[in-house]
């Protein structure tokens, strides 16, 4: 899955690679596995994992679905500005 995203060129966009985000998705509470082979509790998920995680695994569906679907994925970016008027998303195809 990893070679095929470089290849669509969606990597350079994610916060972590698919390795990093099975991982995350192994460890906590909100996801996969609710506890660890000890039968404990995995930890929450902090604000910052949460955005990471859904912003990335949105990314890779979406590529996944464009991929076999034959059709070109377009990924909008929020430019980070304080003005308004120039705050509008840039499309990446």
């Amino acid at each position: 899955l990893q070679g095929e995203l470089d290849k669509m060129g969606v990597s350079c966009h994610l916060g972590k690679n698919v390795r990093e985000l099975f991982m995350l998705a192994n460890t906590r509470y909100e996801t996969r596995h609710i506890v660890d082979k000890k039968s404990q509790l995995h930890p929450k998920m902090t604000s910052l994992e949460r955005n990471i995680f859904l912003t990335d695994i949105d990314i890779i569906m979406r590529a996944v679905v464009c991929l076999k679907l034959d059709i070109d994925l377009t990924i909008f970016i929020q430019k980070q500005n304080t003005r308004a008027s120039k705050n509008a998303p840039k499309a990446i195809s």
